[in-house]
């Protein structure tokens, strides 16, 4: 398993917390062909009320909607047809 980290939250309403995430080197990179890669990077996320017991951990994908489409569900990612438009 990655890196734990733990962050304080504040609490939003009953339903709803927001946190800082740890920030990512988010960067597009080219390969010999020229052709852009566009990085994606993800986060368990799970949160508790007591420091001992806590929720199901629910992945969470950062990624440009403008080049790519993601599912969080089966943790994929695939270029939209006009990627090369895209500008990061």
């Amino acid at each position: 398993m990655a890196d734990e980290i733990e962050e304080e939250a504040q609490i939003i309403n009953s339903g709803m917390a927001t946190c800082r995430l740890v920030s990512s080197p988010a960067r597009k990179k080219r390969n010999a062909d020229g052709e852009t890669n566009f990085s994606v990077f993800g986060y368990y996320i799970s949160i508790t009320n007591n420091g001992y017991n806590y929720s199901e951990e629910v992945p969470l994908l950062v990624y440009d909607s403008r080049c790519l489409n993601c599912s969080a569900l089966d943790l994929t990612c695939t270029k939209k047809v006009e990627w090369k438009l895209c500008s990061m």
